[in-house]
Order: structure tokens, then C-alpha cells, then sequence
């Protein structure tokens, strides 16, 4: 990551510092989201990494949550986001603000170019159509080889699910702006809404003029589409009556016993399945059941597991009276980010440009670490910046001379730099 610019939602980080409840007796909840914030951004700095900070805001999508239990924690963003904005602007580090929500807002980032990554743990960024990699659960620390993260690759994750198919698993799982309370539909869950989905986004590739919301709400109020009645036949399907082991017979079992198997050739027991063209996988039976199957499935048993899957999603849905709406409301929650661009942003405006206001950073630093820790992180920001000064300037500003210590502490000098290298 070194080298790299990252957006952060950094209501996440938020959430994380409230979790430190060691911290609470010496420190308000304002004053632990600035620690973990100050300490985060000083080790991304020494890293080599450059995060832009991405602060919630209370219009677009984050207006029409519905009030949910854990919305009292969002409640309390609102108290922190001007400290760290305060805090990013000392520091010198880019700071923007979302007209909603920040994993919106570090989604447009990413499609316009501006970022290379996006920090979060919130899915939501794949729903707004996340583009870039999204750095799950990172941790940036002074040992490199401590550092971890989990990379969930977009490109991969639209393979699986593309971004519509997300906002229907949003709206079938429930979500903060359904308006419905995110109580989602009953007997749907991740098991059974992502492999159904799966499939049933297989099944629209002939139709690209109609989206796959729309479509997905047209089998939801008939049955008389292609998928329903594709849907409908499987459902009337019997359960497998074939051996378990060889795939013969008519009565379901785990193998054979002592008569044996006449399509095997056995007197005892029957013979295994073999693998399809020297596959992983066996070939499906011989019964009524998986006949059938092959038919309706191009003999993809693996696709008829999810086509079944799907049934089990439309008789919940068809059941459930308010899902058209709570689908209608979470689609037009996930509209395409850059909607929500209220500035124009380039990436010059995301460089950190060195320390802004080092005496209000000590003040606002005061009340959480000790005067000589205060000192000492400033120090080593002071220094981190002199040596990426050096780094990129120097090269260019001394390439007719020749690079000695005694030539390249001169330039530093000229230049203004707080720390100048000096010969041992």
C-alpha cells in the first residue's frame, strides 16, 4: 500500500474507538474517536500511505434511514465529525465531507480516479458499485509484517453479484432505508438470497434493456415470465429416488446391500459414480428426479440447486405485501454516488501537504496523551514529511550537481526544511 491514496470511512473508526472501553474513565467519547483517529493517521503516514478522510453527512441516501436500534450510534457521529475535521485540517491531511453517507461518497471517489482504495467493514460500498478494492478490517501498523488486511476485490465480488444484485439482497435482507425498520422478508437469508440471485441474474443476459430490478419485481407480481414458469416446474419436481452411491434404482438409499446392483454388474454392494469427462464432479443419477433436472438445468446441477433457492425467495416476497415498496425505497437509496458530488475534487487535493497548524494540534492533543507523547508524534510527523520532501525534490533540484551529504544538506536547508541531514 505504500504509495497509495485510500478513502476512509471513517465512521467505522468512530464505532471502533467506542469500543475501547478501557479508555472511558480517562476519556470522553469525542476524545477516544480523536486518539484512534491521530494514532491511525500518524502510522498510515509513517507507512508511506496517504488516507483521505471521508465524513458522514446528514442529506442523500443517510437522510432516509429509518430508525433502527443502532441509529442512536450514528446520532452520535454527528458529535464527533468536527473534531476529526478539525483534526485531519492541522494535520494537513485531506478531509471531505459526503452530502450522505461517506461509503457513497468514497465509492464516486474511487470511479473518478481519485483514490486507489476504500477503507470500510460496511457492504454497502458494493450496492453504491464500488470499483476499486475495499480493504476490510485494516491495520496499518509500525511492523509492517503485523499489518493485515482482508482485500475484498470488487471486480471478483461483481463476478458473483453485480451491483444491482446487491441492492436486491439488500432489500430482501433489510437495510436502513427500506423504511420498513430493516426487518427484511421472512425466511430469507444470506444461504439462500445470494445463490438464488446467482442464478437468477444468469437468466437475464437475453434481456439487457430491462435492469434487474425491474426484472426481479416482474417475478415478483406474475407468473407467467420465463423464470417463473422455468421456477414453477422445478418446484414441482419430486426429491431424488436414486442410489445415493451409484445412482440406480428407484428407492433412495445409501448404497446397495447384500442383492446388489444389476445396472452395476454387482452381486453384492454397487459400484461409486464416476466423474463427469475426468471432472471433480459426478454425473447426477439416472432416477426420475435427476433426469428432469438435466432437462431443465442443461444437466448443471449446481445451477438447479439455486434455481430452487430462488423459488424459496419468490414465495417469500409474493408473501410479504410491503416488499414492492421497501424494494422501491432501497433502489432509489443506492443511486449511482456521484449524484451526491457537491464539490469538484482533483487529486493534488489529496496529497498531504506537511503539518498546517502545529500549536492547534498540540492544544487539541492536550487532553489525550501526555505533553512530552504530544511532542514526540509531532516530532516524528515533522520528520516523515522532511524526508518525503526530500525524496521528491531533491533528485530534481540537484540533478546538475553532484549528491554528496554536504550538497544535499545545503538544498535542505535552502528549502526550509526542519531536519537536515548532517555527515556522521
Amino acid at each position: 500500500l505504500e504509495g497509495k491514496t485510500i478513502a476512509v470511512d471513517v465512521a467505522i473508526w468512530v464505532v471502533e474507538s467506542l469500543a475501547q472501553k478501557a479508555n472511558l474513565p480517562w476519556l470522553k467519547e469525542h476524545e477516544l474517536a480523536l486518539k484512534l483517529c491521530f494514532e491511525r493517521i500518524v502510522t498510515w503516514l509513517r507507512c508511506g500511505v496517504t488516507p483521505v478522510i471521508v465524513l458522514e453527512g446528514n442529506a442523500g441516501s443517510r437522510g432516509k434511514r429509518a430508525g433502527r436500534p443502532h441509529q442512536n450510534i450514528g446520532n452520535a457521529f454527528a458529535q464527533n465529525m468536527q473534531a476529526i475535521e478539525n483534526l485531519c485540517h492541522y494535520l494537513g491531511v485531506a478531509c471531505t465531507r459526503a452530502a450522505g453517507e461517506a461509503e457513497a461518497w468514497c465509492v464516486c471517489l474511487a470511479q473518478e480516479g481519485l483514490v486507489d482504495a476504500i477503507a470500510t467493514n460496511d457492504c454497502d460500498v458494493f450496492a453504491f458499485g464500488a470499483v476499486c478494492p475495499v480493504l476490510k478490517d485494516l491495520r496499518i501498523l509500525d511492523r509492517i509484517s503485523a499489518s493485515s488486511a482482508e482485500i475484498v476485490d470488487s471486480d471478483a465480488s461483481r463476478r458473483h453479484l453485480t451491483r444491482e444484485a446487491f441492492i436486491l439482497v439488500a432489500a430482501l435482507l433489510g437495510n436502513e432505508y427500506d423504511g420498513d425498520g430493516g426487518s427484511g422478508t421472512a425466511h430469507v437469508g444470506l444461504q439462500i438470497s445470494v445463490p438464488g440471485l446467482q442464478w437468477f441474474q444468469t437468466q437475464q443476459h437475453d434481456t439487457p434493456n430491462i435492469s434487474l430490478v425491474d426484472a426481479f419485481y416482474n417475478e415478483v407480481v406474475s407468473t407467467s415470465t420465463k423464470c417463473g414458469r422455468l421456477v414453477e416446474s422445478l418446484r414441482k419436481l419430486p426429491s431424488c429416488t436414486g442410489c445415493a452411491r451409484c445412482g440406480h434404482g428407484n428407492v433412495r438409499k445409501p448404497a446397495h446391500g447384500n442383492k446388489g446392483c444389476s445396472a452395476c454388474g454387482t452381486k453384492q454392494g454397487c459400484l461409486p459414480r464416476i466423474a463427469v469427462d475426468g471432472s471433480d464432479r459426478i454425473k447426477l443419477c439416472e432416477c426420475g428426479y435427476c433426469s428432469a433436472v438435466r432437462e431443465k438445468s442443461n444437466g448443471d446441477e449446481v445451477a438447479h440447486g439455486r434455481a430452487r433457492k430462488f423459488a424459496l425467495i419468490l414465495d417469500s416476497v409474493r408473501a410479504d405485501e410491503a416488499f414492492g415498496k421497501r424494494l422501491r425505497q432501497t433502489a432509489d437509496s443506492f443511486q449511482i454516488p456521484c449524484v451526491e458530488a457537491h464539490v469538484t475534487l482533483h487529486p493534488e487535493a489529496f496529497e498531504w501537504r506537511g503539518l498546517h497548524d502545529v500549536d492547534a494540534l498540540s492544544q487539541l492533543l492536550s487532553g489525550i496523551f501526555k505533553a512530552d507523547s504530544v511532542a514526540k508524534k509531532i516530532m516524528m510527523l515533522k520528520l516523515e514529511w522532511c524526508l518525503r520532501v526530500a525524496a521528491r525534490e531533491a533528485p530534481r533540484a540537484l540533478e546538475h550537481h553532484e549528491q554528496t551529504p554536504t550538497s544535499l544538506a545545503t538544498w535542505a536547508q535552502r528549502r526550509g526544511l526542519e531536519f537536515v541531514p548532517q555527515r556522521r
